[in-house]
């Protein structure tokens, strides 16, 4: 699991600096949904909304230092029963990607920011 995390992030910075055309905020909005798929197949999505935070802690330990990310899930009415990410206070420019997902019956919707120091 934390080699699959490996990988998409390992790729996603080479993809960050083999494209140098494309802006800033789209680069990262790729890897906001890159990051958002790895987290609902690997189940972390479904865990946090269950309590169990380890796997976003995992991805937290996986980032590139100059890349944070915060990661807020919420269920069908819009209340929010997630938070969490990598602790970096957020500033400047950032993308935003959502991804949907089902838990327990319950539909829940994930929004992660990425952005860089």
């Amino acid at each position: 699991m934390a080699l699959v995390i490996a990988m998409v992030v390992l790729s996603s910075c080479i993809y960050l600096i083999s494209t140098p055309k494309r802006q800033v905020n789209e680069r990262l909005y790729d890897i906001s949904l890159d990051l958002l798929a790895v987290a609902g197949e690997e189940h972390f999505l479904q865990d946090a909304v269950r309590g169990d935070s380890s796997g976003v802690d995992r991805m937290k330990a996986a980032m590139p230092a100059n890349t944070c990310f915060r990661i807020d899930v919420k269920n069908e009415s819009g209340a929010l029963v997630y938070t969490g990410g990598s602790g970096c206070r957020e500033f400047g420019e950032y993308a935003l990607g959502r991804r949907t997902f089902t838990s327990g019956g319950d539909f829940y919707v994930a929004e992660m920011r990425v952005w860089l120091r």
